[in-house]
């Protein structure tokens, strides 16, 4: 589309506007799947890691944006691409942006023991890699919350025994 007087002008500000918008969109849905807090905490994180890597944030707005321009592009075409979006084009994406993010991420967020269960200080708080060298009063981030404490050799016995194992 051909634009011209004084609305050119604005052309490339706006993409440039767009494109950061859409990083931080794409990097809050990430960091609602990472972290537990509010929206103004979880986009002030999104907006951290995209500073942090900034060629991250352009491969994942390239394949997240890409693709649906391509799908948007050819009408007669649509019934196969909405095929293909159902059976593997979101997952694909969602693989794509966690192999990118996840090693950004993970210096950040709570460790876990084998079974998924968060490891937990002698204070009943997660423990996350980046605080622990910080001080010892200092607070976990808002909205974390108490994990699961492993249960017991004897708990798991009294359990399966319910089960009728």
């Amino acid at each position: 589309m051909n634009v011209t007087g004084v609305i050119s002008v604005f052309r490339y500000p706006l993409a440039a506007i767009l494109l950061v918008f859409a990083g931080v969109v794409i990097y809050t849905f990430i960091s609602m799947a990472a972290f537990e807090d509010s929206l103004p905490h979880l986009m002030r994180n999104a907006v951290f890691f995209m500073v942090k890597n900034p060629i991250f944030v352009l491969i994942l707005i390239f394949f997240n944006i890409f693709p649906m321009y391509l799908t948007y592009s050819d009408p007669q075409m649509m019934p196969l691409y909405a095929f293909i979006w159902v059976s593997c084009g979101f997952g694909l994406q969602a693989l794509l942006g966690s192999v990118l993010v996840l090693p950004i991420m993970k210096p950040y967020l709570p460790m876990v023991d084998d079974l998924g269960f968060f490891i937990l200080d002698e204070n009943g708080n997660k423990i996350i890699p980046a605080m622990q060298g910080d001080k010892e009063d200092q607070e976990p981030s808002a909205g974390a919350y108490e994990g699961h404490k492993d249960p017991s050799e004897a708990e798991i016995l009294e359990m399966m025994k319910k089960m009728g194992m």
